[in-house]
C-alpha cells in the first residue's frame, strides 16, 4: 500500500532552482499576468498543464465592450442600416 500524505503535508516539499535574476524576473513577470504565484506558475509549467494569461481575457473583455459599444454608435448613424444590409449580403 503506498504512502498516504495527510493534507497539511501535501505541500511541504521544498525544491531550489538556480537562474539568473533576469529568468525569475521573466517567471515572475509571467506568474503575474496569469494571476497565479511564481510557485503555481512554475508547477504548473513543469508539469505541462496549460496556464492562461489573465491580461489576455481582460483584453479581450474590454475589446469586446469598446467593439459593442463602436457599434452601438455607428447604428445611430443616419443610412447605417441600409449599409449594413449591402455589407452582409
Amino acid at each position: 500500500m503506498p504512502f498516504k500524505r495527510r493534507k497539511d503535508e501535501e505541500s511541504k516539499y521544498n525544491m531550489h532552482v538556480r537562474m539568473t535574476f533576469e529568468e525569475a524576473d521573466s517567471i515572475k513577470e509571467s506568474a503575474a499576468r496569469s494571476g497565479l504565484s511564481a510557485s503555481e506558475f512554475v508547477r504548473r509549467i513543469a508539469l505541462g498543464k496549460v496556464v492562461k494569461s489573465r491580461f489576455d481575457e481582460k483584453l479581450i473583455a474590454v475589446a469586446d465592450l469598446w467593439l459593442s459599444a463602436d457599434v452601438q454608435s455607428q447604428q445611430s448613424q443616419p443610412g447605417y442600416l441600409i449599409e449594413w444590409q449591402k455589407n452582409t449580403k
